[in-house]
């Protein structure tokens, strides 16, 4: 029975790994797509956008001072950067030349500015503990969670942390909103394809996700806890 019981045990792990592994190639397959498409974009449509523009500004003519053609000028200018977010959305250049704390900075920056007053902190030290794959993931899960409150939670604050406890990255985003009927865990919250793509995400960097009740008196608190090797965290 206990041979029984231990080649069970072990067929259900090697099932969870191939699963985790699965999926981690399926969402790298997703983040190679997105970094193709935005580099297309940007070669392509962006740049043939700027060449037009370009063309309008130097035409040296009567006709190019025009309010028609200025008006059209402004709106390859403005089409050029809906363009630009687009691009960043699909892969941010901000990510691979700066870091996730400069990407997660910007985001806030063009997602955060006209919604609910928010706080960011960020430990300096996870920059270096973190794989590429670690990295672009945790930015996937980190503005999933930012979305989700922008948009549902219906808050006048909602506060954005990256810390080390305890050789674990411990991740948070926390309002002061309409909350969640029920407290909630990765295996029950529900919300459509969004934390769908959290938990998928969370599950192939081997992270533990939780929504649950916030610290203030209304509101939802979404945690990720990822176990760090003890030979990269800090003393």
């Amino acid at each position: 029975d206990e041979i029984d019981q231990l080649d069970q045990r072990l067929t259900t792990m090697t099932q969870r790994l191939t699963e985790v592994v699965a999926v981690e190639k399926v969402l790298q397959g997703v983040e190679d797509e997105r970094r193709r498409i935005a580099m297309d974009m940007h070669d392509g449509v962006l740049a043939d956008l700027t060449a037009l523009s370009r063309t309008l500004e130097h035409a040296g003519t009567a006709a190019a001072k025009t309010p028609s053609v200025t008006g059209l000028r402004a709106n390859i200018a403005e089409l050029a950067e809906s363009i630009r977010r687009v691009i960043d959305d699909l892969h941010p250049q901000t990510l691979d030349i700066l870091g996730i704390e400069a990407a997660l900075r910007s985001y806030l920056d063009r997602h955060g500015s006209a919604g609910p007053a928010h706080h960011f902190e960020f430990d300096s030290d996870v920059e270096a503990l973190l794989t590429a794959s670690q990295k672009i993931n945790l930015f996937r899960i980190a503005t999933e969670a930012i979305h989700n409150v922008i948009r549902h939670a219906h808050c006048s604050r909602y506060e954005v942390s990256t810390r080390i406890v305890a050789q674990r990255l411990q991740f948070t985003v926390e309002d002061n909103g309409i909350g969640m009927p029920t407290v909630q865990t990765e295996h029950t919250v529900r919300g459509g394809h969004g934390c769908l793509n959290i938990r998928e995400r969370a599950r192939a960097i081997g992270a533990q996700t939780a929504w649950v009740a916030s610290r203030f008196s209304t509101g939802t608190r979404f945690e990720l806890s990822l176990h760090l090797a003890p030979t990269t965290c800090r003393a």
